[in-house]
């Protein structure tokens, strides 16, 4: 049996902060409302907190933890992507901006990370290696842009 491993309500927290700003964690949109204009002027528009999966016991429900999720998963990324920055200003040499053990360790973490979570390794490995490939892309990108 896996475990999902889950982060601590600090971290979470920090999560929402980063993807909400000055919205906080709680009265997030619902998913219906999200193209309206003003949300939060429309009745019934706003869920007291972003629930569980497993308390979730409406589609609105879902579809409200889907669109949260999503937007804590752009604040990391943005946070990845700023490591690559940090990376790229780092390297003293173009040629260190690919390395392919430290990219199948990265690659292989995840896959066991997904494998105790009890998520897709297959689908994980496939998305680790296209993020990485990407990452490495940007760094090498902003690599160039510094040394300009």
């Amino acid at each position: 049996m896996h475990r999902a491993a889950a982060a601590s309500p600090g971290v979470q927290g920090q999560l929402r902060s980063a993807a909400y700003g000055d919205m906080g964690a709680k009265s997030q949109p619902a998913a219906h409302c999200l193209d309206r204009p003003g949300w939060d002027d429309y009745a019934g528009c706003m869920s007291d907190t972003i629930k569980s999966p497993d308390d979730c016991e409406t589609m609105i429900d879902v579809r409200a933890g889907v669109d949260a999720l999503d937007r804590e998963l752009i604040a990391l990324l943005e946070t990845r992507f700023g490591y690559m920055r940090a990376a790229a200003r780092i390297k003293p040499d173009r040629g260190h901006v690919r390395d392919e053990p430290r990219k199948a360790q990265v690659i292989a973490q995840a896959k066991a990370a997904a494998f105790e979570a009890g998520v897709p390794v297959g689908l994980v490995a496939d998305f680790w290696e296209r993020l990485v490939e990407a990452s490495i892309a940007y760094e090498g990108e902003h690599w160039d842009l510094l040394r300009r």
